[in-house]
């Protein structure tokens, strides 16, 4: 019977490579869900404000615009 050529050791040490790839992988993840919601909150921002400024302008009485 051969022997296995890993030891003990290795076989519960992650390769590093690998956990470095994983971790990179789940970075970009985290990083496009944050970009991802921050467009959101952007765009519903905004939305709010033209919407808060459409109802200033149409609540302003005409003649204050006139002058």
């Amino acid at each position: 019977m051969k022997k296995s050529s890993k030891t003990k050791s290795s076989l519960i040490k992650p390769d590093v490579e690998v956990v470095e790839s994983v971790e990179a992988e789940l970075y970009k993840r985290v990083r496009s869900y944050i970009a991802k919601a921050r467009t959101k909150v952007y765009a519903v921002a905004n939305k709010e404000m033209v919407a808060a400024y459409w109802n200033v302008g149409r609540g302003a009485p005409r003649k204050a615009w006139l002058n």
